[in-house]
């Protein structure tokens, strides 16, 4: 092996044990979080777990330019493989991904929605809630978006740029806006 390939693999150990050291950090930063230590967080990922909140880090790596946000009564367990570039991932009340599972850039994973006040108009601090489960080993291509109370089965998968707002059976595909499984 030469020279350049020698740095190139050290380069890369390097940069994932900071992104290993990112994400343990995140034990220092707020109470009730758990990182597994194979977790990686990316330089541009940005975390905020309100007090109260729970957030469980599994073996995932996390690409930059993600928000992660868990609410004071919320608990987020992010055990899929990776999270790609640019996603948004809220919980205010629950949100699970499950081991194995591949989210891609610009997705969007969230349980709630801002309420309406008696009078129609939005409250821009109320939110209704629903909790959001995404099984083992699905793949959410790219800008897809998850909707409150939905859930994907095991080994789904969702087309680049779906909006699933019903659940999703296991093994199935869906596409569309709004989603709706492919085929018979």
């Amino acid at each position: 092996m030469d020279a350049r390939s020698l740095r190139r693999r050290a380069a890369t150990r390097l940069r994932v044990r900071l992104e290993q050291a990112r994400a343990q950090a995140l034990t220092l930063r707020f109470a009730g979080v758990r990182v597994h230590p194979r977790a990686r967080l990316a330089r541009g990922v940005r975390v905020d777990v309100a007090p109260g909140g729970r957030l469980v880090l599994g073996p995932c790596a996390v690409a930059g330019g993600t928000v992660i946000e868990v609410g004071p009564a919320g608990r987020l367990e992010l055990l899929g493989d990776f999270v790609g570039p640019g996603s948004v991932v809220v919980a205010r009340r629950s949100v699970r991904v499950g081991p194995g599972t591949l989210v891609a850039e610009m997705c969007v994973l969230r349980d709630s929605d801002h309420a309406r006040a008696s009078d129609g108009t939005i409250d821009p601090v109320a939110h209704d809630s629903a909790p959001v489960t995404v099984g083992a080993h699905c793949w959410l291509g790219a800008r897809v978006t998850v909707l409150k109370g939905v859930s994907l089965g095991d080994g789904s998968t969702a087309g680049a740029g779906a909006v699933i707002t019903r659940d999703v059976a296991a093994g199935s595909t869906v596409v569309g806006v709004p989603a709706r499984a492919l085929g018979g």
